[in-house]
C-alpha cells in the first residue's frame, strides 16, 4: 500500500487535467474510488481499502485483481505526467521527451513500422545534438542505423556508423566523468575527520575531468568538474576561490564553451549566496 500511495501522490500532483488512463470523475469506478481513498489518506492498509470497496478485509481475489490493474495504470500514467519548466531544467525535460520518442520508435520497429520509427527519431535527433544529450544521441543513432540496415540503405548505414564512432567517444568520456564525480562525492560523505585525506583524490579527479573536457568539449563533463571543484574549495574553506570559479564558469557560458542548458544556475546561485 505504501508504494501505491507514493504513486498516487505523484500522479495527483503532476497529472494533466484530462487523463488518458483514469477517469477521475467516474465515481462509480472502483479504480477511481481507490484512487481517491488513497489520495485523501482515508486508507493506509489493504485490509481497510478492501473493507470499504468490497465489504471484506480478507483481501478477496477481486480486490487483488483491482489493485494489480490499478498499479499497472499508475505506472503507465507516469509517461503522461506534466513537469513544470520552472522546477526542472530544460535538459531534464528534453531527456524525458527523448526517452518517450525512443520508446515509441523501438515499439514501432518491433511491429515492423520502420519508416514511422525512423521519422520519430529524426524529430529528436537534431535537438539531442543541440542540447548535448549524448547518451540519447547514441541510442537514436543506433536505432537509425538499425532502420537503415532493415531498409537496405547502405549510404545511411555507413553515415550512422561514422557518426557513432565519434559520439561513442563523447558518451564514454561522460560515463567516466560521472563515475569519477560519484566516487569522489561518496568519499566526501564519510566522517569529517577523514576529509583531509580527500585532497589528493580531488586533485587526481579534477585533472582527469579537465582532460576529458578538453578532449570532448562536453558540457556534462564540465558540469561534473565544476561541482567537484566547488566542493574541493568548500572543504578548504576558500570561499574567494568559489566565487572566482563561478564567475569563470559564467564567462565560459558567455563564450559559448558550455551549453546554457547544462549551466547549473540554481547550484551556482545557491553557492554564491551561502559561500
Amino acid at each position: 500500500m505504501d508504494e501505491l500511495s507514493r504513486l498516487v501522490k505523484v500522479v495527483s500532483k503532476h497529472a494533466s487535467k484530462t487523463s488518458p488512463l483514469f477517469n477521475l470523475e467516474d465515481e462509480a469506478s472502483l479504480e477511481t474510488k481507490l484512487f481517491h481513498l488513497i489520495n485523501s489518506e482515508e486508507v493506509s492498509t489493504d485490509g481497510y481499502a478492501s473493507q470499504i470497496l468490497y465489504g471484506s478485509s480478507e483481501l478477496p481475489a477481486s480486490y487483488r485483481m483491482l489493485k494489480s490493474r490499478f498499479k499497472k495504470k499508475l505506472l503507465n500514467h507516469i509517461r503522461f505526467l506534466e513537469l513544470p519548466e520552472g522546477k526542472y531544467s530544460v535538459s531534464e525535460l528534453f531527456r524525458r521527451e527523448c526517452a518517450t520518442a525512443i520508446l515509441d520508435a523501438e515499439t514501432l520497429t518491433s511491429v515492423g513500422e520502420i519508416k514511422l520509427a525512423d521519422k520519430i527519431l529524426d524529430k529528436v535527433f537534431k535537438k539531442s545534438v543541440e542540447n548535448e544529450i549524448y547518451d540519447y544521441v547514441v541510442r537514436i543513432l543506433e536505432l537509425k542505423k538499425s532502420c537503415s540496415h532493415i531498409l537496405h540503405n547502405k549510404t545511411k548505414f555507413e553515415n550512422y556508423t561514422k557518426l557513432l564512432k565519434h559520439y561513442y567517444k563523447v558518451e564514454n568520456a561522460e560515463r567516466e566523468a560521472e563515475h569519477i564525480y560519484q566516487e569522489v562525492m561518496l568519499s566526501v560523505y564519510q566522517k569529517v575527520e577523514l576529509r583531509y585525506k580527500l585532497m589528493p583524490l580531488y586533485a587526481e579527479a579534477l585533472e582527469r575531468l579537465e582532460t576529458l573536457w578538453n578532449e570532448t568539449g562536453s558540457s556534462k563533463v564540465f558540469n561534473y568538474a565544476h561541482i567537484l571543484s566547488i566542493s574541493e574549495q568548500e572543504l578548504l574553506g576558500n570561499y574567494q576561490n568559489i566565487f572566482l570559479k563561478i564567475k569563470g564558469a559564467e564567462e565560459l557560458l558567455k563564450e559559448g564553451k558550455i551549453h546554457k542548458n547544462w549551466f547549473n544556475y540554481r547550484f551556482n546561485n545557491f553557492i554564491i549566496v551561502y559561500a
